[in-house]
């Protein structure tokens, strides 16, 4: 289920994303798109304009997060290509 509560932190965040991935990638890549605009986000598609760093779906959370539902992380470290993240 996709929280549609405003988050009044977001209303100013600029995010970008580029989708490498497979045809399953890219349509969750829309979801979470979708999910962020009704945040109250905006979606840019020039990654040097985002707030945020690019997210590709590959996002590894430290600690448990309900499974099917979209959750705040904080992101607190990456690899070369991927991020870490904690439950907030």
């Amino acid at each position: 289920m996709i929280n549609t509560a405003p988050n009044p932190d977001a209303a100013t965040t600029r995010v970008g994303m580029i989708s490498l991935g497979c045809a399953k990638n890219l349509m969750d890549a829309e979801v979470m798109l979708g999910s962020l605009m009704v945040d109250g986000m905006e979606i840019t598609n020039e990654p040097a304009e985002s707030d945020a760093p690019d997210i590709d779906g590959c996002v590894y959370v430290q600690g448990e997060l309900p499974v099917g539902d979209f959750s705040w992380v904080r992101v607190i470290g990456c690899t070369d290509y991927d991020l870490i993240a904690e439950p907030v």
